[in-house]
C-alpha cells in the first residue's frame, strides 16, 4: 500500500469519527430508514386507496401496540413520546416511529393540545424540558402511602391544579422560614413568651414557647407553627386572665349541679389499687371540692378518665363545651368543627369518625410524692396532636393529722417496695428485668426524696406537675424502661413482671429519682413544668409524657390532627397495629390516611371555587 492510499484512508477514518461524534452520521442512517419507512408507507396508502382497502389499524402488526391505543391513557403516552422526539430535534427516529405504529403524521399534537384543554397545562412554556419529564418529576414528587382508586383520582387533581416543582420551593421555604418579629421586641417579650423546663448540654430546644393567652401578637401563629413543626410543646398561658373563661363554670358544685343525673354512679379509678370504683356523680364532685382524704387521714386519690365515657361531652355539657371551645387558642388547629388546619375534621358526615373529644380528667390530688397511690396519668403517648387545658383547680388543705398520717404512710410504702423486691430477687443478683437487690438503695433513696422542696412550694394556681419527652429521645427512653422495668409498680402497687411496650403499656411513671438516673444513665431528660390554672398544654404527637396532679383538678383535653405531624400519626398507626390483638392500643381509631385523602378533596375543592370566582378557568375533574 502506497503513502497516497494509507492517507486518504486516514483520512477517511478521521472524517468518519468526527461525523459520528457530531452525530452526522447518527442523523443519515436515520434519515435513510425514516425514507424507507415513509415510501413503505405511502405505497401502501395508494394500494389501499387504488383497491379500495380499508386502512391498516393502528399498530396492527402489534398486538401490545393495538392493545395500549385501545384505551386514552395509552394514546396520551404515545404523544407524550412523540414530544419527547420532537424536542429533542430526532426528527427522523419521529418518522420511523410514527410508520410503525401507522399514525399520521401530527396525531401527537392533536393528543396533547386536548390533553392541554382538559387540564390546563401549559404547552406554550419554556420549553426547556419535555412534557413527559415535567409528568414524571411530578409524579415522582409525592410520596405515596397506599394508593387506591379514590386517592389516585384526588391526587391526580393536585397535579393539575400545582405546578410540583413551585410548590415544593414554596413548602422548603415555609419550612426554613422563622417569622419576622423585630430584634429588639423580641428580645422584650423573650422573658415572658418562654420558660425554661429543661437542662440538656448543648441544646437549643430547653426553653418552652408560652405566649400569653389574652395578648395578641401580629406573628404569634407564625412563632407556634416554627415551634410546632419542629415537634417541640407549646404553653398558652390564662386562659382563666380577662374573662377569657368563667371560672365558677368549671367549680366542681357547678359541673354537678349541670348534669342532670347527679345520683348516677360512675367508675372512678382508684389511683392506688387502679381499680374502678362505683361512686355516685354528686359524691365524687363533692369530695373533690372538699377534701380526698378516708377517716384513716389517708389520701383517698380517685380520678375520673375520659369522662363522659358514652355520650359527648357536648351533649352532657353544652354550655360548658361552648365556653371550652369558644376561647381555644390556635382555632385554625384546634376547633373540633371548623379547624382549617385540622385534618380530622376533613371527615364526611356519613363515614365513622374517631372520637376527638373534648373529654374531662378530673381528679383528686396532693402536693407530697406518695410513692404508692398518687393521682398520675403513667407515661404513653398520644395518637395524633392533644391540647390540654386545666379549667379547675382546689387546693387541697392538709390538717395536721393528714400530715402525720402522710408521713407514717411513705415509710410503710417504703418498706413494702423492699419486700416486694426482695420476693422477686435476690439480693447483688442480677435478672432478666434488670433490677438486682444491689438496687434496692437507689430504690430507697429516691422514695425518701420525693417530696422535695419544689412540690412543697405548691401554690393554688398549681394543678399538676408534667414530664414531655422529645419525640428523639424516644427509643433511649424505651432502652431505659426495658432495662429497669422491674423497679415499676402497677395494679395494686405490684412490680411489674413483664413490658409488651414500655410506652404504649401505660405501666410506667418515672419519678424525680428515675429521670434523674435516665439523665445520668441516658444522657436524656424530659421538658418538666407545672401547669397552672388555665394553661393550656399543646402535646405534639409521637411525644410521650406523663402528668401528676398537685392539687385536685379539672382538665379538658381535645385531639386534633395538624399537617405538621400527620407522617408521626401514621408511623403511630403502624406502631400500634403491631401490637398484640389483646393489647389495648392495637386498634386505628384515628384513620388518619382517610383524613388526608378527604383534606386533599377538600382543598381542591376550595381551589376550584376559588379559581373559578377569580376567573380562572383550570379544568379540575
Amino acid at each position: 500500500m502506497d503513502d497516497y492510499t494509507r492517507e486518504m484512508m486516514d483520512l477517511k477514518t478521521l472524517v468518519t469519527r468526527t461525523l459520528e461524534k457530531k452525530g452526522v452520521l447518527a442523523r443519515i442512517r436515520a434519515e435513510l430508514r425514516a425514507s424507507v419507512f415513509e415510501a413503505i408507507e405511502e405505497e401502501d396508502r395508494v394500494i389501499e386507496k387504488d383497491q379500495a382497502l380499508p386502512p391498516a389499524l393502528l399498530g396492527s402488526c402489534n398486538d401490545r401496540a393495538k392493545q395500549l391505543h385501545a384505551s386514552p391513557s395509552g394514546r396520551l403516552l404515545t404523544a407524550l413520546v412523540c414530544e419527547y422526539l420532537d424536542w429533542a430535534q430526532l426528527t427522523h427516529s419521529l418518522k420511523v416511529y410514527l410508520p410503525e405504529y401507522n399514525l399520521e403524521k401530527d396525531f401527537w399534537k392533536s393528543e396533547l393540545k386536548e390533553f392541554s384543554s382538559k387540564n390546563g397545562y401549559d404547552l406554550n412554556r419554556n420549553g426547556d424540558s419535555p412534557v413527559l419529564l415535567d409528568v414524571l418529576e411530578g409524579f415522582l414528587k409525592f410520596e405515596v402511602v397506599n394508593w387506591s382508586p379514590i386517592t389516585t383520582g384526588v391526587m391526580s387533581k393536585c397535579c393539575r391544579v400545582f405546578r410540583l416543582d413551585e410548590a415544593e420551593k414554596l413548602v422548603d421555604k415555609h419550612k426554613h422560614h422563622k417569622p419576622m418579629i423585630a430584634d429588639e421586641t423580641y428580645k422584650n417579650l423573650h422573658s415572658c413568651l418562654n420558660r425554661k423546663a429543661a437542662s440538656r448540654e448543648g441544646s437549643n430546644d430547653n426553653n418552652i414557647y408560652c405566649p400569653e393567652a389574652k395578648i395578641a401578637y401580629p406573628e404569634d401563629l407564625l412563632q407556634f407553627q416554627w415551634h410546632w413543626r419542629k415537634g417541640e410543646l407549646v404553653i398558652v398561658r390564662n386562659l382563666l386572665g380577662g374573662g377569657t373563661f368563667s371560672s365558677l363554670l368549671w367549680e366542681p358544685s357547678h359541673m354537678s349541679h349541670a348534669i342532670s343525673q347527679k345520683h348516677e354512679t360512675v367508675k372512678a379509678i382508684n389511683c392506688l389499687s387502679l381499680c374502678e370504683e362505683e361512686v355516685t356523680i354528686n359524691q365524687f364532685f363533692t369530695e373533690c371540692a372538699n377534701d380526698c382524704m378516708h377517716s384513716s387521714k389517708q389520701p383517698h386519690m380517685l380520678k375520673l378518665k375520659d369522662w363522659p365515657p358514652s355520650e359527648s361531652f357536648k351533649e352532657c355539657l353544652p354550655i360548658h363545651f361552648k365556653n371550652f371551645v369558644s376561647y381555644l387558642p390556635y382555632k385554625e388547629y384546634t376547633h373540633p368543627v371548623s379547624g382549617s388546619l385540622n385534618l380530622a375534621v376533613k371527615l364526611p358526615d356519613g363515614c365513622l369518625k374517631p372520637d376527638m373529644g373534648p373529654k374531662a380528667y378530673i381528679a383528686y390530688g396532693v402536693a407530697k410524692e406518695l410513692g404508692r397511690g398518687d393521682s398520675v396519668t403513667k407515661l404513653h403517648c398520644d395518637m395524633s396532636d392533644a391540647v390540654n387545658v386545666l379549667t379547675h383547680v382546689a387546693k387541697v388543705k392538709l390538717g395536721s393529722e393528714n400530715v402525720t398520717a402522710i408521713e407514717k404512710l411513705m415509710p410503710k410504702n417504703l418498706e413494702q417496695d423492699k419486700r416486694e423486691l426482695h420476693d422477686i430477687h435476690q439480693d447483688g443478683e442480677a435478672n432478666d428485668d434488670g433490677t438486682s437487690g444491689s438496687k434496692l438503695k437507689e430504690v430507697e433513696k429516691g422514695t425518701v426524696e420525693q417530696g422535695d422542696s419544689l412540690l412543697d412550694a405548691v401554690d393554688s394556681l398549681d394543678g399538676a406537675l408534667w414530664d414531655i419527652f422529645r419525640r428523639k429521645d424516644v427509643p433511649i427512653l424505651e432502652g431505659y424502661l426495658y432495662k429497669h422495668f422491674g423497679e415499676f409498680s402497677h395494679f395494686d402497687c405490684h412490680p411489674l413482671t413483664k413490658v409488651t411496650h414500655p410506652i404504649h403499656d401505660q405501666t410506667f411513671y418515672l419519678t424525680m429519682e428515675h429521670k434523674k438516673k435516665l439523665k445520668q444513665e441516658c444522657g436524656i431528660e424530659p421538658w418538666t413544668f407545672t401547669q397552672k390554672l388555665g394553661d393550656a398544654v399543646f402535646i405534639p404527637a409521637g411525644c410521650p409524657y406523663q402528668v401528676r396532679n398537685l392539687n385536685s383538678c379539672t382538665k379538658v383535653a381535645l385531639d386534633f390532627v395538624s399537617p405538621e405531624n400527620v407522617g408521626e400519626c401514621i408511623h403511630l398507626t403502624e406502631e400500634f397495629r403491631k401490637l398484640p390483638k389483646n393489647h389495648g392500643s392495637n386498634e386505628d381509631k384515628l384513620q388518619v390516611k382517610k383524613m388526608i385523602i378527604h383534606a386533599v378533596d377538600d382543598a381542591v375543592k376550595k381551589l376550584k371555587n376559588s379559581t373559578c370566582a377569580s376567573g380562572w378557568t383550570t379544568n379540575f375533574n
